[in-house]
């Protein structure tokens, strides 16, 4: 009867051993058919393309999962399960294929804004105006966080080389930021990398007069011990100033609540719906990367132009994070925070609601960052660059177990990759400052403001190598001294 009907709806014979084969198969050989495959092909690792699809499934509604990702996450759990590189070609044939049979679609997105339904959003939006209106305007904070290349280059090859076939190296950093909803209070970033000591960061390494904010984990990924502790500080923070906050993060496996705070409560985020409500991801963060970028891409082009050959180090990234991150003005903060729709009637009576700013500062910083661009040939576009780094994901559920086990081991190999670099003498330093001071001398450019500032740097620089000198007398003292002592000693006993 099966085999009639077969032949009359497709024109195709089946014997009766192959319809019993059929029957006898198990369901689960038709789950998740692919109704356009012309073979079945049976899977060879099973357990690796299940993970795979879990590790996908969990984490696309907090990032937009960029095929890149997806890749380094296949190469990273075939190497735990033991797969040998022979066995499975990560190509983006395999990956296209991987994604077909498991009904994985691809989507465009722009920050972590997917397609969330408006009903929801509305009502998400209700509930936080409610609980907002209960705090005063400086009192209400927003916490996030997002990946950086920091010396990535501009160029058109991004994903594969440099230059003449030299490998594409992505040293990354995550950051996290915190500021409230005037822009009063911006936080420094904590910036979290792989090496646990950079050999950059000397003893008491500070910018600005302060301490770096600087955490180690093995993928530079937020971990719950990290956010445990600057949740400490935090709280501590608000104490000290007697201040009661409200903080708003997204609800990442990583941010766990694991002491008691009094002074901040802390309100998740919907899930599926944080570029909505987001102020940091509303703007804030892609303005700090527009303006990081063009900052590192002018540090490219002035080493280039004095043949320096170096490599941008992490404290110059922390240092560069820090500038960009003051670079946000108290109006640009404000208005992002405006545009999630967040804040309740009295408070938007209080701030500039005219969202269009937004778009302008960020199209002002799209234009300086393309023009800079500009001087670097074969470079990509300003909003490619910017995107570079978009969908890496910051925090990731299967690491979370070996947090307190150890969240600060690191691979050595890539700690001493990153810190490999001359140290420059203070002297050096010194010799530059009067070659620059006699050059805008020169040049007759020198304002009176411009040569005080010149002074204010050679004299640190000056007291730097003089306390450099003192400490290298000491301590030739202290070795001549113990010498003398030894070969008095020696004499001594040989005369007894």
């Amino acid at each position: 009867m099966l085999a009639e009907w077969i032949y009359a709806t497709f024109k195709a014979r089946v014997s009766r051993a192959t319809l019993a084969r059929l029957r006898n198969l198990p369901s689960s050989y038709f789950s998740h058919v692919d109704l356009s495959a012309t073979k079945r092909r049976r899977v060879k690792f099973p357990q690796f393309e299940r993970e795979l699809r879990e590790f996908f499934f969990q984490n696309e509604a907090k990032t937009a999962m960029a095929d890149d990702v997806l890749l380094l996450k296949a190469q990273e759990l075939a190497e735990r399960l033991g797969i040998d590189s022979t066995q499975l070609r990560f190509s983006n044939g395999w990956l296209q294929s991987f994604k077909k049979r498991k009904g994985i679609r691809s989507h465009v997105l722009h920050g972590e804004g997917g397609a969330v339904e408006d009903d929801a959003v509305r009502d998400a939006r209700l509930e936080l105006q409610e609980l907002v209106a209960q705090f005063a305007s400086d009192d209400v904070f927003n916490f996030d966080e997002t990946a950086l290349f920091y010396r990535l280059a501009p160029n058109r090859t991004l994903a594969t080389t440099i230059r003449k076939g030299k490998k594409k190296e992505k040293p990354r950093l995550t950051l996290a930021f915190c500021c409230n909803t005037t822009g009063s209070d911006k936080l420094d970033p904590i910036v979290i990398g792989t090496a646990k000591n950079p050999r950059c960061f000397k003893k008491g390494a500070a910018i600005k007069g302060k301490p770096i904010l600087y955490k180690s984990s093995k993928n530079a990924w937020m971990t719950s011990v990290i956010f445990d502790e600057w949740l400490h500080h935090f709280n501590m923070r608000m104490v000290a100033s007697n201040h009661k906050v409200l903080l708003l993060v997204d609800n990442a496996s990583c941010h766990k609540i694991l002491r008691n705070l009094t002074h901040v409560t802390v309100h998740f985020l919907p899930p599926n719906m944080t570029s909505a409500v987001q102020p940091l991801d509303a703007g804030i963060i892609r303005s700090f990367k527009a303006r990081y970028r063009k900052y590192f891409v002018r540090w490219c082009l002035d080493a280039l132009e004095a043949n320096i050959t170096r490599k941008l180090n992490v404290l110059e990234a922390v240092q560069f994070s820090i500038d960009t991150g003051a670079g946000a003005t108290p109006t640009t903060i404000t208005n992002c925070w405006v545009k999630t729709r967040i804040l309740g009637g009295t408070m938007l009576g209080r701030v500039c609601a005219d969202t269009d700013y937004i778009e302008a500062v960020s199209g002002y910083e799209m234009e300086e960052l393309t023009a800079i661009l500009l001087k670097w040939e074969g470079a990509v576009s300003a909003s490619e660059y910017l995107a570079v780094d978009e969908d890496v994901p910051v925090h990731e559920p299967d690491v979370i177990v070996d947090e307190v086990a150890g969240s600060d081991t690191v691979s050595q190999d890539v700690q001493e990759e990153e810190d490999q670099e001359p140290t420059i003498q203070p002297a050096t330093a010194l010799r530059h400052c009067m070659e620059l001071s006699a050059f805008l001398l020169q040049c007759g450019e020198q304002t009176d403001r411009e040569r005080r500032a010149l002074q204010t740097v050679t004299a640190l620089v000056r007291e730097t190598t003089v306390k450099t000198k003192r400490q290298r007398t000491m301590h030739d003292f202290f070795t001549c001294t113990t010498y003398i002592f030894l070969t008095e000693s020696i004499l001594y006993e040989s005369l007894l």
